[in-house]
């Protein structure tokens, strides 16, 4: 087990950074950097909530949680390789609206298990489906880390606060051990959230382990991982766009400073890369930096809405107001 923290204490310096640096920038305890060695998890980042709807998740939904699986991976299952890892939060404002906290006091009860998918759909986990205790998952928040294994199938974080009016993310920190990629049949880790407030919805969602081989997919990508909503991008204050990959590279990343503005501490962590470069020519800034999958395959960047027009689509942003290339 001191093994296995160890190899992620690197992860999660670099994770804890980006959190940090966009905490200091709202003055409160908010934003999620998902910066992971070795991992790439599932498609969508960002929730789609309601707006008014002051309680949300970079990863789970609202729903059954086993329609949002997310998928943690790493690249290399050999003894040198780093286990898979994320960051979960659970917020007190709705996606892309830290500028509208909940005006109330929100508790909430984090409840988590390890369950197995069967042909009749998703059961409770029992000790015989782990070989031994080297299967370990582990959430920790702050100084108080869960570890769920053949010995301990459930746990459970209580009476968890987010203070009224002030934007705040709790942050948990999930790490699998890398055998776990190998395991059948697979095991998930199920993560609810019951807020105390009936009127809040319910967050849910399952994580797996899985490996991904990193010559399968050598190439950098950007996106708005907001536009995974049925809303427009005027309806927000803020986005949050996510660079990642695999392989090694330069990306160039350029956006229109009239209509966006980079979150600054955003800018200096990109620049802090050696190499990276920040320049503005007339309505237009650009990052250029290198990337190494070796070192960190996720990055994400805090834009702030300057003047988005309602016509304005998420296909528009990225293209338009956006510019990314990898090379």
């Amino acid at each position: 087990m001191k093994g296995m923290l160890k190899q992620s204490k690197k992860i999660f310096r670099i994770v804890l950074s980006f959190v940090l640096a966009f905490v200091l920038t709202i003055g409160i305890g908010v934003g999620v950097y998902a910066a992971y060695t070795h991992s790439l998890h599932a498609q969508r980042t960002i929730a789609p909530y309601e707006l008014g709807i002051r309680f949300s998740s970079n990863y789970l939904l609202k729903g059954a949680s086993k329609d949002n699986i997310k998928i943690v991976y790493t690249t290399d299952i050999s003894e040198n390789g780093v286990n898979p890892a994320a960051i979960v939060t659970v917020c007190n404002y709705a996606q892309g609206k830290q500028t509208q906290p909940n005006g109330n006091k929100v508790t909430y009860t984090m409840t988590i298990k390890l369950v197995k998918e069967t042909n009749n759909g998703f059961v409770d986990a029992v000790a015989s489906d782990l070989p031994d205790n080297t299967y370990n998952i582990s959430l920790r928040k702050g100084d108080v880390t869960k570890n769920f294994n053949k010995n301990n199938l459930s746990d459970s974080f209580t009476s968890q606060e987010l203070p009224a009016k002030t934007a705040t993310a709790d942050v948990y920190e999930l790490i699998f051990t890398k055998n776990f990629v190998t395991l059948s049949p697979k095991i998930y880790l199920e993560i609810i959230v019951t807020p105390t407030d009936a009127s809040l919805p319910t967050l849910t969602g399952l994580f797996k382990a899985d490996v991904r081989v990193e010559g399968e997919n050598n190439s950098w990508q950007g996106l708005f991982s907001d536009d995974q909503t049925n809303l427009n991008p005027s309806d927000y204050d803020g986005y949050n766009y996510v660079v990642t990959g695999f392989g090694t590279g330069t990306v160039t990343l350029s956006w229109d400073h009239t209509k966006l503005e980079m979150n600054n501490l955003s800018i200096q962590e990109i620049l802090a890369i050696s190499g990276a470069t920040y320049s503005e020519d007339n309505d237009t800034s650009t990052l250029v930096f290198s990337v190494d999958s070796n070192e960190v395959n996720r990055y994400e960047i805090q834009f702030y809405k300057i003047d988005i027009d309602t016509n304005v689509t998420w296909t528009s942003m990225a293209r338009d107001i956006v510019s990314f290339e990898f090379r």
